[in-house]
């Protein structure tokens, strides 16, 4: 018995024998659509994006350079400033200071030279601060960690010194210690007047009224 295939089946049979035809007939989904993230990131290119790329933060860059715009200046002044204290202890030590009074004396000389090395650190640092940008205070930062360094100086010399004198120990460990106490006191004074700064109070003078309020940044 012989079978008559109608026109449309014989076309779909014809179509489904040609892989090529198939394959290029257009998607009925529409546009092609773009490859899924799991196949990107499968993909053997190891070409990386810019914005894969790690940035150099640039805050981070200029807060290293103003402090050691701090440090800079802070080992100038304190050089200074331990040369002057050092000249008063002198000055003193021969004008006012007998035979009796030697080892009195010797010891008004070392602190007088660390008084003088504490003032020339903290006034380093927070002029070094202060053309770099930094809003610290020298009475409120910078002077009293020289002076809380200038203490860890003494004390350490004090301990570790057994036997001798322990003055010139003192000279050695107080100076770096007085840098490192300025600059961190500086910091932390800069710190808290911006933390300060967040909020401020606000008046605004309208025509119906005077309104007070609060501005800050977050």
């Amino acid at each position: 018995m012989n079978r008559v295939f109608s026109p449309s089946v014989l076309l779909l049979v014809l179509m489904l024998a040609q892989p090529r035809v198939g394959a290029a007939a257009p998607s009925l989904l529409g546009p092609e659509v773009a490859p899924s993230r799991s196949a990107r990131l499968l993909s053997t290119s190891s070409e990386a994006s810019p914005d894969d790329l790690p940035v150099v933060g640039m805050e981070d860059v200029k807060h290293t350079g103003q402090v050691l715009a701090e440090v800079g200046l802070g080992a100038v002044g304190g050089a200074v400033g331990l040369a002057a204290g050092y000249a008063v202890g002198l000055g003193l030590f021969y004008t006012l200071c007998g035979p009796s009074d030697i080892e009195a004396c010797f010891t008004t000389g070392v602190v007088t030279t660390l008084l003088g090395g504490a003032l020339g650190v903290s006034g380093g640092v927070s002029l070094g601060g202060a053309l770099v940008g930094r809003q610290g205070h020298w009475l409120s930062g910078g002077l009293p960690g020289a002076l809380v360094g200038g203490a860890a100086g003494v004390g350490l010399g004090l301990a570790l010194t057994e036997h001798g004198d322990s003055r010139f120990t003192m000279l050695l460990l107080a100076p770096p210690l007085m840098l490192l106490g300025a600059v961190i006191g500086h910091e932390i004074s800069h710190a808290a007047l911006l933390e300060e700064q967040r909020l401020q109070p606000v008046v605004s003078v309208t025509p119906r009224g005077a309104t007070f309020g609060l501005a800050g940044r977050f």
